[in-house]
């Protein structure tokens, strides 16, 4: 490859963790939601949350299941987790569809909401603004993109270009919700991004 742009998965997942450690002080039982079993991207984010609750031992992993950043099967497996535990006291969702199909699950057994880890992913603001959900977003990819762009053309045009660029992760709780929820755009809209408004407001816009 020219150059490897990426974030550090690994921190990502110790963020969660992390945080759902500060949430629960006390200890308590949480499952984890990640994406594709066996991809390196779901694999590095699930071994820095192990590496992260490391520290909190007195939180239990009661479920961990691949969802491949589905909602739909995320909604699925959570409910199987909600009949096997009477008690779960925090969710790790490695995404925000991931954190919405969990919460449509707890919605449909009447269960409470749990802290709960997710992504700037707008349809997930939108459904933790629906229901004041306690949460962390931990940005996905989406600057990403645009910056292996801008590196592809700048090697086409013979320019030197970093064999490896790591893109900061930028976080936020539910405090922070209106600053990156955008109503007026759809579920489809990643709220960490580099994009033109009038691009954003054009593929985006309802």
């Amino acid at each position: 490859y020219v150059s490897w742009v990426s974030r550090d998965n690994t921190k990502a997942g110790f963020l969660y963790a992390d945080w759902m450690g500060a949430k629960l002080p006390n200890g308590g039982k949480v499952v984890a939601l990640m994406g594709i079993a066996g991809s390196s991207y779901a694999e590095d984010v699930w071994r820095g949350v192990q590496q992260g609750l490391g520290a909190y031992p007195n939180i239990e992993v009661v479920g961990m299941a691949y969802c491949d950043w589905s909602p739909v099967k995320a909604k699925e497996t959570m409910a199987a987790f909600l009949q096997a535990n009477p008690q779960i006291d925090g969710i790790i969702a490695d995404g925000g569809q991931m954190g919405l199909g969990a919460v449509e699950a707890l919605l449909d057994a009447g269960r409470a909401i749990p802290p709960i880890t997710a992504d700037d992913w707008n349809g997930w603001l939108r459904i933790a603004k629906e229901n004041d959900i306690t949460f962390l977003a931990v940005s996905g990819g989406c600057p990403l993109a645009m910056t292996c762009v801008d590196l592809a053309v700048m090697a086409l045009q013979g320019q030197a270009v970093p064999k490896i660029v790591e893109y900061p992760i930028v976080t936020f709780e539910q405090d922070k919700l209106d600053e990156y929820y955008r109503p007026d755009l759809s579920d489809q809209y990643f709220a960490i991004n580099e994009l033109p408004e009038d691009w954003i407001l054009q593929y985006y816009g309802k």
